[in-house]
């Protein structure tokens, strides 16, 4: 069964005083025969107003003003913090249960509204024997005679400290958030985006910008951005305020950055987050947090200045790398002397052009290819034998060779060499330069 809530319980209870009026008038001018089904239908609506005072947590009351007669409902009782009947009712009896903080209030509230003829509205505090503390409520109203005369009031109590407690939690929530606000070093503000104006601003505006929150809160929103800033703005509010309002709850965030106009004609840079969300009146607000980034612009634009110094000595070191690479590549190439390096399997890696000259292959047709296939028989063997030691050992001095160049003719040669080794001591290749130079001691056979 779904629960009513207290403003729906009120007006049911106004519509059975308003129908318990109408069968009490009725018995008045009913005849006699109809008595006894009046009677019955009054009963029946007092009990249905009891259980919906019940529910209320309410209790009826009614003052003559002609008599000083009060009359409470049964359920007025308890709320009052007294015994069931145990005192006549009057207005020192109510008076006696009020919070004397409140009581001066609450007499003043009854007092206008008797001498004024107005509906009484009030709220107070009492005290149980316990010490615990209850609000209430009350509502009453004026009943007139034919010459427009209170006679007397009539009214409702309600138990209403859910409703405080919750009001006062309300408050420190807000005090604490408005301190906070109010305290930041962010700027925290709040937007109505369909007046364009700023409902709260937080103080430390004055220290971004130089306006205080009160000249802020007196200028539109375009105010506060600079023209391009503005028109980003602007369409972003175009394109998603009309589907916000359209789903109709929940919050949506954005972050954007966006420049703003100081009071001195300088412009801020800003990082702003912004969250469109729905208030307690179920209109649209907007509640943003701008942040000053100015010194992180500065920053980026350094390490962009920077970065670009960099980039550009980075090409102009990469084009001297080259450069050199190129010197020392010519160098290698264009030694005196022939240079080449073998893998652990005695097969070409490198060669310079000098020892290609001097065997007169190309470089396509020596790299990848075993040493064997370049030297005499006397090579060969000289090879077998001596590789796997050099590998071992880790160098060779003036070891002969002889060589057969491309055309067939021999070269003979002394050859020099040193090992390079992983981190493990296996053996990766020959250090370049190994060396072969024409042995003059020997003249080569002529081409």
């Amino acid at each position: 069964m779904k629960m009513k809530t207290k403003a729906q319980l009120m007006s049911e209870l106004e519509a059975a005083e308003k129908r318990i009026a109408k069968l009490e008038q009725a018995l008045q001018k009913q005849s006699p025969p109809n008595d006894g089904e009046q009677e019955r239908d009054l009963l029946a609506e007092r009990e249905r107003l009891s259980l919906a005072l019940e529910a209320a947590q309410a209790g009826m009351w009614e003052w003559d003003l002609r008599t000083n007669k009060n009359t409470w409902s049964d359920e007025l009782w308890p709320l009052y913090g007294l015994e069931l009947h145990g005192c006549e009712p009057s207005y020192d009896a109510w008076r006696s249960t009020i919070h004397p903080e409140d009581r001066l209030q609450a007499e003043q509230a009854v007092q206008t509204a008797a001498q004024n003829t107005t509906e009484l509205r009030a709220e107070w505090r009492v005290m149980e024997p316990g010490g615990a503390i209850r609000w209430l409520m009350s509502r009453g109203k004026p009943i007139l005679d034919s010459t427009g005369q209170a006679q007397r009031f009539i009214g409702v109590v309600i138990d209403i400290t859910d409703r405080k407690q919750f009001e006062e939690k309300l408050l420190e929530s807000e005090a604490r958030y408005r301190l906070i606000a109010d305290n930041a070093v962010d700027v925290i503000w709040v937007l109505d985006p369909i007046a364009g104006k700023f409902i709260y601003v937080s103080p430390s505006v004055e220290k971004l910008r130089g306006y205080t929150p009160e000249e802020v809160m007196t200028q539109p929103m375009d105010a506060a951005l600079t023209p391009e800033s503005l028109k980003m703005v602007s369409e972003s509010l175009t394109a998603n305020l009309p589907l916000f309002i359209a789903r109709g709850s929940g919050t949506e965030s954005f972050i954007d950055e966006v420049d703003q106009p100081c009071k001195d004609n300088s412009i801020v840079h800003t990082e702003v987050t912004t969250t469109y969300l729905f208030n307690g009146h179920g209109n649209v607000e907007i509640i943003g947090v701008s942040r000053n980034i100015t010194e992180r612009k500065k920053a980026e634009e350094k390490l962009r200045e920077s970065e670009e110094k960099y980039r550009l000595l980075s090409e102009e070191l990469e084009i001297r790398v080259r450069e050199r690479a190129a010197e020392v590549q010519d160098l290698y190439d264009n030694a005196p002397t022939g240079y080449y390096s073998l893998d652990e399997d005695g097969r070409f890696i490198q060669i310079n052009q000098t020892g290609l000259n001097w065997l007169r292959y190309s470089r396509e047709e020596i790299l990848g290819r075993p040493f064997i296939e370049f030297v005499t028989p006397a090579g060969l063997e000289s090879f077998q034998k001596n590789f796997t030691a050099f590998k071992q050992r880790g160098w060779v001095r003036d070891m002969e060779f002889e060589f057969i160049r491309k055309d067939g003719s021999i070269l003979p040669t002394l050859v020099n060499a040193t090992a390079i080794y992983d981190k493990q001591g296996q053996y990766v290749m020959s250090r370049p330069p190994c060396s072969i130079t024409p042995n003059a001691s020997r003249p080569s056979n002529p081409c």
